[in-house]
């Protein structure tokens, strides 16, 4: 596993935004120094509501979970759709063993279509944004939990990656602020190791 620690403070300049970022969210170059110029922060169209947003708040990132955190689901899904299609027509012998094979891969696949359902549901409803005010993060289907960290609170933001995680781009983010709850870990997080870079950027704004 691979981690590492960005703190504030110091005597080094503010950082910036870096050109790692933008590649990473898959910004066009030409919008981004159109924006530069003008003065604008970056602000796709999102799933946050900007209803919810203070005054003069804007959006900077708005991240669903990396697709890691769908991988399993996915890919039990096509296995088994695979072994039910196997079963069912590469050997499908003309007795009651055949009806019993059928059944088991009827209710695999739906209970895998639903477990992976279930998941992709969790992952649409699942946010971390990133705004000039603050860090907002969002989740569940039904009943519906979140974090709001206002950036002057935030202190340390650590990320980690294992060897896969490293190689899709993907990762947990740990933000340690100034509050009850001192630590906040969100994980699947794109690009873990960009991530910080912009929320200090917002913080130095």
């Amino acid at each position: 596993e691979d981690g590492q620690r960005l703190s504030r403070g110091g005597d080094g300049a503010p950082l910036r935004r870096v050109q790692a970022v933008e590649e990473a969210l898959g910004v066009h170059g030409a919008t981004l120094g159109l924006m530069r110029r003008c003065g604008q922060t970056y602000a796709p169209p999102v799933a946050f509501p900007r209803k919810l947003l203070n005054n003069d708040e804007e959006i900077v990132l708005d991240l669903k979970p990396h697709w890691l955190f769908i991988a399993l689901q996915s890919g039990a899904l096509v296995i088994v759709v695979i072994v039910a299609l196997l079963i069912g027509i590469a050997w499908s012998p003309d007795n009651a063993l055949d009806n019993v094979l059928d059944v088991i891969a009827i209710v695999g696949v739906v209970g895998v279509a639903a477990w992976f359902g279930l998941t992709y549901a969790r992952w649409v409803t699942t946010m971390f944004v990133l705004t000039t005010d603050r860090i907002i993060s969002r989740e569940g289907i039904v009943s519906k939990h979140g974090t709001d960290i206002p950036l002057e609170r935030v202190n340390t933001v650590f990320f980690k990656q294992g060897v896969l995680e490293r190689m899709v781009g993907a990762g947990d983010l740990t933000i340690e602020s100034a509050g009850e709850r001192g630590a906040n870990t969100f994980e699947n997080v794109r690009k873990p190791n960009v991530v910080p870079k912009e929320i200090y950027t917002q913080i130095e704004a």
